[in-house]
């Protein structure tokens, strides 16, 4: 994931393979910005006049989708030891209070 040139080749050769097996007429180049109307004509459907085109991968929202993955791998990876340590601090707790 570090080298971002090779991150980039294979991303573009990906397209170009897809876009060299794929017939013309079968393939839709399509970009979000461009809302439902290609996407709805490619499909052969009508685009939805009464419902805006959804734009869930935002910036904003991205970042906050990793930051939570990030959380989530946090509390995966040191689960155990804050239990070890909660474990360890009530058993601590519990003698302190028998010693009394």
């Amino acid at each position: 994931m570090a080298n971002t040139e090779a991150l980039r080749r294979t991303y573009t050769d990906h397209y170009e393979h897809v876009r060299s097996i794929v017939p013309p007429q079968r393939l839709l180049n399509f970009h979000p910005k461009n809302g439902w109307e290609p996407l709805c004509e490619f499909l052969g459907k009508e685009a939805p006049t009464n419902e805006p085109f959804p734009r869930i991968n935002e910036a904003k929202s991205t970042v906050r989708l990793h930051y939570f993955i990030v959380v989530l791998r946090l509390v995966h990876i040191t689960g155990p030891y804050f239990g070890a340590m909660a474990a360890a601090g009530i058993a601590y707790g519990v003698a302190r209070w028998f010693k009394k």
